[in-house]
């Protein structure tokens, strides 16, 4: 029998804060390529690393922990994506400078069985305490950092991946507060709601 990833039925996990100095001093963090907005006069004077300006930007890293699942909600920064959207989808009306806010995750299977992580079963919840949906932009797996992933991915025991979900299109002056990615798999005995609180 496959181990449950929560024996809890319903179980909503929600993530704990972590420090900068937890975020960024492990050997084994996440290299995010630079894919974001261009740095504001406070960034440049500030710092030059992408990470540096997420948390600048985002606040801290965001962590849940699961058995046999560990996921880091690095960021949802602003990020230009017209150039990461596949040539073969773009439209007229996607500009080269459009923005969007996008989750960057950081996931880690820790158990012994594969398991399937959904962007489409990430949704959002704004400033304005309505509901967003993911973004409906066919990205461009090879514009991204080795490793990223877009829409579905399979991580394999002991393995990790990295996620980039673009939120929809959000009103101007709004912001993401919350950030909530379910995990449903026949698997276990019940969905696991990952919750981040920004």
């Amino acid at each position: 029998m496959v181990p449950p990833l929560d024996r809890t039925p319903g179980a909503e996990r929600e993530a704990s804060r972590r420090t900068s100095e937890d975020a960024t001093g492990t050997a084994d963090s996440v290299e995010w390529r630079d894919i974001s907005t261009a740095p504001t006069a406070a960034d440049a004077e500030s710092a030059d690393d992408v990470a540096t300006r997420i948390h600048e930007r985002s606040g801290d890293s965001l962590t849940v922990e699961i058995s046999n699942l560990t996921v880091t909600l690095v960021g949802v920064p602003r990020i230009a994506v017209g150039d990461l959207v596949d040539a073969r989808h773009r439209s007229e009306d996607m500009e080269a400078e459009a923005t969007r806010h996008c989750a960057l995750f950081d996931i880690e299977n820790t158990g012994d069985v594969p398991l399937h992580w959904l962007s489409r079963h990430t949704t959002f919840v704004g400033s304005d305490g309505n509901g967003y949906d993911t973004a409906d932009l066919p990205l461009d797996s090879s514009q991204l950092p080795p490793g990223c992933h877009t829409n579905h991915i399979g991580i394999e025991s002991r393995c990790r991946a990295r996620v980039m979900t673009p939120v929809e299109a959000l009103p101007e002056g709004v912001t993401i507060k919350k950030v909530i990615h379910t995990i449903a798999d026949a698997r276990y005995a019940a969905d696991q709601r990952l919750l981040f609180t920004l």
